[in-house]
């Protein structure tokens, strides 16, 4: 029994639920359901092929692990914990992913804050290696930014200074990225140098996203609540 198991996998099986990811074969199917005026993410290995989901159990433990050392972080999923020994859940963080956020909250703001995010999780002795999307990355209804998605993320402490200095970099560059596409006159000149930098480096980095592997189809969830411009 989890520390904190807030439904049990009966309960998820019987809750309504609204799909917001269908996985490819290597990958969770995600969805969110509602508990007690609560909102939450599930991903689901439980339909998959055996070994899909022996290895699904294995990166969902991890998520559970990398997620609650962040624990009491804004801008961070909390809460994690299993449902089954296929199904993880976490609170779902109320939002909007950057590639549907109306431009206007993609502003200077904004990205300072996620450069601050992303440090306060270095910090932490986390890399999250999937920062250069839009879709893990939320614009929340106050405005201030969330980063979701933490399968793909790996623990720093034990890694040589210099490998971890290299993760870090390539997790800030998808920062620098946005800086770029949405903020170009206001990136100042280090942070385009440094993207350029990291750019030349990331290229030998062949690990993309969860490990190589896509995604899958998402279908974006509408906000829950409207985003309000400071």
């Amino acid at each position: 029994m989890e520390r904190e198991q807030f439904f049990t996998e009966f309960e998820f099986r019987n809750f309504p639920k609204e799909i917001m990811r269908i996985g490819h074969w290597g990958n969770a199917r995600v969805f969110r359901v509602e508990n007690q005026g609560i909102f939450w993410t599930v991903k689901d290995f439980s339909q998959s092929l055996p070994v899909v989901r022996s290895w699904g159990r294995l990166t969902l433990k991890h998520e559970k692990k990398v997620i609650n050392r962040l624990r009491g972080m804004d801008g961070v999923p909390q809460k994690a914990f299993m449902v089954g020994p296929y199904t993880m859940a976490f609170e779902y963080i109320k939002g909007t992913s950057v590639n549907l956020a109306p431009r206007e909250f993609i502003n200077e703001d904004y990205l300072l804050k996620c450069e601050k995010l992303l440090r306060k999780i270095h910090d932490c002795g986390i890399v999250h290696l999937d920062t250069r999307g839009k879709t893990n990355w939320l614009v929340q209804p106050d405005g201030e930014p969330a980063l979701i998605d933490y399968q793909s993320a790996l623990f720093t402490h034990h890694l040589p200074l210099s490998v971890r200095k290299l993760l870090e970099d390539i997790d800030i560059s998808g920062v620098y990225k946005k800086w770029e596409e949405f903020q170009p006159s206001k990136m100042g000149e280090n942070r385009r140098k440094e993207k350029e930098r990291i750019d030349k480096i990331r290229r030998l980095w062949i690990l993309k996203g969860y490990f190589g592997l896509k995604k899958g189809t998402k279908y974006e969830a509408p906000p829950l609540d409207k985003l309000t411009k400071k």
